[in-house]
């Protein structure tokens, strides 16, 4: 036996002794003495003996156990070559984008970097981005707003999962900036927000270049992922870590992942899990919206399995893997949206076409013949403006030594400091390539004017990122203890002047370098000695610390570190063999233009993209999986809208965006309110003309209108006037723009805040007298989710309806609208420059051609979700109405987290196939690791096993294509399979279709009164009215499709209430429903409380009785954990004292006490 100092250190001492030294008594002489004093003592005798009987040098020894164990760790984790591999080449995980903020010993242990910090930019710059968009990046983003309103003011819609891709250069990333800094406005505006510090987006990328060019955070630092992807299981947070991410994720309505093609499905399954654990919310990703941004064309991710891997090579690489088929059938349910117009190469259209072909393996002979044109020498010398790319680490080391060793400058060698437990780990290290000693080198050669990289991430939000690039002007040496010369710190001027400027800054007082230069020392960025532990091989305890510049040489890259960057002129050096499609691709499209490529070779037969991607993009332009957003189909189709009404609050400052919006441009009449308009103003919107105007009154800005006509409507068609009704009194005002085409009129109106309703009122209802087919639209500043009853009347009398029932303004109200009498339709529009919504009129049927199309997949998940998912009561039969038991069903194709089976009942493969657990199997225990679970390959349309399968565990089962059923064929029902998994629940509660996404303040509270038996009882025998025994009879015996709509119009028979669509107060609808009722409730839920105040200074003691009560209501104390019953004990029958109350008998003040119990209670208690 050989114990390690390290992991057994008193056997390791006690062996020592026992060997070398002499002994006689194993209790006196071994056992009940201080073995590491003892071993300490006799050292020299102890080490004499050692080497006198060991011919094997102990660090020999140490590394053939670090072998062993590397050997072993290799084979435990099962890693897979690349897909771009290539010989000869070293591929490695890139350590160096996981560094910030990541403990390499100790996951979880706190760190103040990792915030989530998004920079909010200033209103100009916020509307010169916006205006930028293309059709195909402002038709998403418009989505996406409009979604995250929705969500945000409690309208009801699913969290969006979205794949965004492009070529490169089609502007994916002024995409992200253009969300971020939108939904940060948007959500900034809820009142309920405490902390706006907390942003509501979350920027992720990959790597710390990636992180920086999207101004977030890699995906390592932000959700805590440990070093090593490979590792397993993934570890747990700590509760003070877990509870730091919480707070720091409580706003968070929006995540980004950037460059998804370099995410392994691992990966992206550690953040799904996090996003889980974090939030508390065991749906996909915490059920948060998530937005991810790629191009699959580009690198896979190296040493990882990419997303469009397919189900069978994911189990036949790991068999045991069961959670990453879980978040394979997750990303299957990511909807996917394609950028095809290239922003980045506008100047060089045809280069961007080409780079679009060769990505798609598309190159015609003539293409070919684009790109060989290129050709020329390349010279292997100091370029500072050429980026040199190779495919190998090797070429790229050669190529460094060469050019730096042709430099005249003089060198200086900065040597790393290593310290360990063992000297012979510091001798091991010393023979590691730098890709395992987390990217710091042994020896670094220093040149100044040489290019550098930092292999680190230092400041993400200061861009000093692994894989930024600059000139080394200045090192700053210093010496050890012993007297040795070393590099303690250098100066770098970065190739992009905003790197390290927030570091420049914090220092400009402080440090500076030293002596003079010619250059200008201010974009100088220091760099200081970085210390980092790393591992040798997978043995945990064998680490060693090391100290050293995080520098390695940058005057060539491979392509793989290039990705996600851009360079004004690249030497891409071209293999002519293993050549593949996208490291051909990723090569060329580093150049901005054509003529900042230069290359030595292209092949006369380029290579074709891997087959797995080329699979994977025809699944996901599928129209099953395509995303159509909520307006594109309006411009796409060229639909025809009747008119549009914004509140754009300055139409001078803002008249760029309406000619960028080709949504907006489709309209025939465009009204616009508070325009800020002056007589001398003159306006230019695309295919219109002005057809009138009213100027602004007042000098804020906040009153004008104006009317814009289509260029396909004759003037001698319309006619058009205009109204001004002022309130001097208020100082407020009415402005109408009238205009008649076709026998219909149209009204825009703005009506400022506090106009008299009265007068509103007497001006439309003069309208409706002379006019018959009418449209107001416009700004009418009113809450229409509670409209006045006076206003309600007079459209009923007119038969007048109000076509907008969502929000509105970014304030969660609805005060823009449409009133009439035209069978037409109406579409809250997006705008992300006014707080006001546009409204779209249309006919009908064009309404409903863009909601069916708009539907996203998420809302189709839903549905099924609420179809598969309804469960009957379990109440007893009456008047013969059916009562089932039923089991719960689940979805059957999302896996909560990595160890569990509870949600897996299929898995899809492809179109016609799943994967089903073979029903015979027996689970006890859900640990994955610990089962062994069978996997049927099943017919999806015919649920039949093939005959000749041969079923092995943990895999898909290996079938012949010509396979053929049995004569008995075995069916699988998916419902027995999911029996499997899930048990029968003895009590449930049945719940309700949320058909209009905001009923579910009612849906609660019929449940529960529906599982009220002698509530029941009285319905059935007719004490409470028709509508409830109807709806008990369709809830009790129904299929899923009822909902609580007739009982909100029962109550709202008076006034227009719980029909609006907007959420309510469940005590207010439980009162409104008790009161209509209130005999009946109250001989179920009526109780008397009785008060009682006693003054501990003269004992004097008042009671009184509380008429009766049908709800309850309960302080809620800060210890959130009680119980119910302990939360009731704590209201009641407790003395509590009184602070201020001053007693009748003795008028002191203070030293009383009340409580209050209930005397009187019938059978429930609200």
């Amino acid at each position: 036996v050989r114990f390690n100092v390290d992991k057994n250190e008193q056997y390791f001492y006690r062996e020592n002794i026992i060997l070398f030294l002499p002994w006689r008594d194993e209790k006196t002489d071994l056992l009940d003495i201080n073995c590491k004093q003892v071993y300490e003592t006799n050292i020299d005798q102890i080490k004499k003996l050692y080497q006198q009987f060991n011919k094997v040098e102990e660090t020999q020894l140490d590394d053939n156990e670090i072998q062993i164990e590397g050997e072993l760790g290799r084979n435990n984790n099962q890693l897979v070559e690349d897909e771009d591999w290539v010989p000869d080449d070293v591929l490695i995980n890139d350590v160096g984008d996981y560094v910030e903020n990541t403990n390499t010993s100790h996951v979880d242990s706190p760190k103040d970097g990792g915030k989530i910090i998004v920079h909010l930019i200033d209103n100009e710059q916020f509307k010169d981005l916006i205006v930028c968009l293309n059709d195909g990046q402002r038709q998403l983003l418009y989505h996406t707003t409009n979604v995250i309103r929705n969500q945000l003011w409690g309208k009801g819609h699913p969290a969006m999962k979205i794949f965004v891709t492009g070529p490169a250069g089609a502007g994916k990333s002024m995409l992200i900036r253009a969300m971020a800094q939108s939904v940060i406005r948007i959500a900034n505006l809820r009142p309920d927000i405490d902390d706006l510090s907390l942003p509501p987006v979350l920027l992720t990328a990959p790597t710390g270049k990636a992180a920086y060019g999207i101004k977030g955070l890699t995906i390592h630092s932000a959700f805590k992922l440990p070093l090593n992807q490979f590792a397993g299981l993934l570890p747990k947070l700590s509760s003070d870590i877990s509870n730091t991410l919480r707070c720091q994720f409580a706003n968070v309505k929006l995540l980004i992942i950037d460059e998804i093609s370099m995410v392994g499905i691992k990966t992206l399954g550690y953040i799904d899990q996090r996003l889980r654990s974090i939030l508390r919310i065991n749906k996909p990703f915490g059920d948060i919206n998530v937005i991810v941004f790629g191009d699959f064309f580009q690198l896979a991710p190296v040493l990882a399995t990419p997303l469009y891997d397919s189900f069978e090579e994911i189990l036949s690489k790991f068999p045991s893997a069961l959670e990453m088929l879980s978040i394979k059938s997750i990303w299957e349910k990511f909807k996917f949206y394609e950028l095809t117009e290239i922003m980045r190469q506008k100047d060089d259209k045809q280069f961007a076409i080409m780079l679009t072909k060769l990505a798609r393996g598309l190159l015609e002979e003539a293409d070919v013949k684009y790109f060989q044109n290129l050709i020329t020498h390349l010279d292997i010398t100091f370029q500072p403006q050429v980026m040199h790319l190779w495919t190998t680490n090797n070429e790229v080391d050669e190529m460094n030594r060469r050019v730096l060793n042709s430099m005249n400058q003089i060198s200086f060698i900065s040597e790393a400091i290593d310290t360990s437990a063992k000297r012979s780990y510091i001798e091991s290290a010393k023979k590691l390539p730098r890709q395992m000693t987390m990217g710091l080198a042994l020896r670094l050669v220093l040149k100044e004017t040489a290019k550098y990289m930092v292999i680190a991430n230092i400041s993400t939000e200061d861009g000093i990122v692994n894989g930024a690039i600059g000139e080394l002007m200045q090192i700053n040496k210093g010496h050890t203890a012993g007297g040795k010369e070393v590099a303690k710190r250098v100066w770098i001027k970065f190739d992009e002047p905003d790197v390290g400027s927030l570091t420049r800054q914090k220092i400009k007082d402080k440090l500076k370098p030293e002596g003079e230069h010619t250059d200008d020392k201010c974009n100088w960025t220091p760099i200081e000695i970085l210390k980092l532990e790393f591992q040798l091989g997978n043995a945990e305890h064998h680490k060693v610390t090391r100290m050293q510049l995080p520098l390695v040489e940058a005057l060539a890259l491979t392509v793989h570190k290039s990705q996600g960057a851009t360079y004004q002129s690249v030497a891409f050096h071209i293999p002519q063999k293993f050549l593949k499609c996208n490291m051909l691709y990723v090569g060329c499209s580093r150049a901005t233009s054509a003529q900042g490529l230069r290359i030595d070779y292209f092949p006369a037969k380029p290579p074709k993209p891997s087959a797995k991607v080329e699979h994977e993009m025809c699944r996901l332009r599928t129209p099953s999986c395509a995303l159509i957003p909520r307006f594109s189909r309006i411009m796409t189709h060229n639909m025809p809208l009747s008119c549009m009404s914004h509140n754009i609050r300055s139409l001078k400052k803002y008249e760029a965006h309406i000619n960028a919006d080709n949504v907006l441009l489709q309209s025939k009449i465009m009204f616009f309110q508070e325009t800020g308009s002056k007589s001398t103003d003159t306006y230019t919107i695309k295919n219109h003309t002005e057809c009138c105007r009213i100027d602004s009154i007042h000098a804020n800005g906040k009153s004008g209108s104006i009317c814009f006509i289509g260029e396909s409507i004759s003037h001698k068609e319309i006619t058009c006037s205009t109204t001004l009704l002022q309130d001097q009194k208020k100082n407020t005002h009415l402005e109408a723009i009238e205009v008649i085409i076709e026998n219909i009129t149209y009204i825009g109106l703005y009506i400022s805040p506090n106009f008299p309703l009265q007068k509103l009122c007497d001006f439309i209802e003069t309208v409706a007298s002379n006019k018959k087919n009418v449209v107001f639209i416009g700004d009418f500043n009113i809450n229409f989710n509670k409209p006045p009853k006076q206003l309600v009347q007079i459209l009923k009398h007119f038969n007048y309806k109000i076509l907008v029932d969502g929000i509105t303004t970014d304030h969660g109200t609805t005060i823009d609208n449409v009133i009439t009498n035209v069978d037409i339709a109406a579409l809250v529009y997006e705008s992300l420059i006014s707080d006001h919504k546009p409204i779209l009129v249309m006919d009908i049927d064009t309404f409903n051609e863009i909601e069916k199309y708009s539907e996203t997949v998420d809302d189709q998940i839903v549905q099924e979700e609420v179809k598969n998912n309804f469960i009957k009561p379990n109440v007893p039969a009456i008047d013969g109405f059916p009562v089932e038991k039923s089991k719960k069903s689940i979805n059957s194709t999302e896996v909560l987290n990595n160890n569990n089976l509870d949600d897996i009942g299929f898995i899809q493969v492809d179109n016609d196939t799943i994967l089903v657990p073979d029903p015979k199997t027996k689970i006890v225990d859900y640990n994955i690791m610990n089962n062994n679970i069978q996997f049927i390959k099943v017919n999806k349309n015919t649920l039949k096993v093939p005959e000749n399968c041969n079923k092995r565990s943990n895999s898909v089962l290996e079938t012949s294509d010509n396979a053929t059923e049995s004569k008995n064929p075995k069916k699988i029902k998916i419902s027995s399979i999911i029996n499997i998994v899930d048990t029968t629940s003895n009590s449930i509660f049945c719940g309700f279709t949320n058909t209009d996404g905001v009923s579910c303040y009612a849906n609660s509270v019929i449940q529960i009164l529906f599982n009220c038996q002698s509530l029941v009882t009285e319905i059935r025998n007719n004490q409470l009215g028709s509508t409830l025994k109807h709806i008990l009879h369709e809830y009790i015996s129904n299929n899923g499709s009822c909902d609580t709509r007739t009982i909100r119009e029962y109550l709202d028979n008076e006034t227009i209430l719980y029909t609006m669509q907007q959420q309510q107060d469940c005590i207010e609808f439980l009162e409104a429903l008790m009161d209509r009722s209130r005999p009946t409730f109250e001989s179920l839920f009526g109780f008397q409380e009785l008060y009682t105040i006693r003054c501990n200074t003269c004992n004097h003691t008042t009671a009184n009785n509380a008429p009766t009560s049908l709800i309850l209501h309960l302080q809620i104390p800060q210890n959130r954990s009680q119980t119910l019953q302990t939360l009731f004990s704590t209201n009641h029958n407790v003395w509590n004292t009184l602070v201020d109350f001053r007693c009748n008998n003795c008028n002191n003040i203070g030293g009383s006490e009340n409580k209050h119990q209930i005397i009187v209670a019938n059978e429930y208690i609200v």
